[in-house]
């Protein structure tokens, strides 16, 4: 077995891309979206080639497909090809369903040249963009700092009213 999982390593060779622990004798595969967050599915074969699959970003029915074509045929190496192929297709048919986007949401870019308190600043963006179902994020470049926010047009608004109003105090 240990052979057959050194031989899926060296195909699947990105780093982490199959990691196998000793303990649960679990073999997972791991994969990125285009948001870098992690994605794949594991699996575990029993003494009697029964096959578990899991996976926390497939849906049930597509969870369901996975496991129908999981049969241990003759190695490690044939099942996860085959496993493998069917995930890149259950893949592929979400990046076509295309989600609307709502024409009213939009981006701001704020440069600012200081924070005196940056906890106390902070914390009023935290509950603004709550407050106003916006997200953002700050970005300190040496000498720069940057605040981006993005949400719907209106709420945004809100959000750079109470920016001003707060800054003038």
């Amino acid at each position: 077995m240990q052979e057959q999982i050194e031989v899926l390593k060296a195909i699947y060779s990105r780093r982490n891309e199959i990691v196998y622990d000793d303990v649960s004798q679990i073999i997972t595969y791991n994969a990125f979206d285009d948001n870098l967050q992690c994605i794949g599915f594991s699996t575990r074969v029993y003494m009697n080639n029964a096959i578990i699959v899991e996976s926390n970003i497939l849906t049930n029915d597509e969870l369901k497909q996975l496991r129908e074509n999981a049969c241990l045929k003759t190695t490690l190496y044939d099942l996860f090809t085959v496993l493998k192929s069917l995930y890149d297709e259950l893949m592929m048919k979400r990046t076509k369903e295309t989600v609307p986007l709502k024409e009213s949401s939009s981006s701001i870019l704020m440069k600012i040249d200081h924070m005196r308190s940056p906890n106390i600043y902070m914390k009023h963006l935290r509950q603004w963009t709550n407050e106003l179902n916006i997200t953002g994020g700050v970005l300190v470049i040496p000498h720069t700092i940057f605040i981006l926010v993005e949400g719907n047009n209106d709420n945004l608004k809100a959000s750079l009213i109470k920016y001003i109003d707060w800054i003038e105090i």
